[in-house]
């Protein structure tokens, strides 16, 4: 769920349909008229994965403290946007931590590395959640 973490910025994380709780996330923060800005990466795997790219076009032409990244991992020829995983976003296009609250939905590899790297630049709040993608070593599954 979306915490009320006053004027942080908030980095939103996504791989797959994981975007699924974050979108409901986006819109309320964005409806709360903060100045703070908002900030989305989502992985996919290929252009056929692609879905609310008009939605969130919208939305970043209607707020301005809001901004995404839709990232393909197997990109078909043609694609033009972004490629790559959204982990390596994640360390390249975020620099400071110390005003910025995260929240990470995908698989548990992504949500990993993601903490990984965000936490080797400083503390801030970082709220998760996996989806199950396979048995993990000592589970007992």
């Amino acid at each position: 769920y979306l915490r009320d973490d006053g004027t942080k910025d908030l980095l939103f994380v996504a791989t797959g349909t994981g975007i699924a709780p974050l979108r409901s996330m986006l819109h309320a923060q964005l409806a709360r008229g903060t100045a703070s800005s908002v900030t989305l990466f989502w992985g996919l795997r290929s252009q056929r994965d692609l879905y609310y790219q008009k939605e969130l076009d919208t939305l970043a032409s209607t707020y301005p403290n809001f901004r995404y990244t839709t990232a393909l991992s197997r990109p078909e020829p043609g694609w033009t946007g972004t490629t790559g995983r959204v982990t390596t976003l994640v360390h390249d296009r975020i620099t400071t931590v110390g005003n910025l609250a995260v929240y990470l939905c995908g698989n548990g590899a992504m949500i990993k590395d993601v903490t990984e790297s965000l936490r080797a630049k400083g503390l801030c709040p970082i709220y998760r959640e996996k989806w199950y993608d396979g048995p993990e070593e000592g589970n007992g599954v």
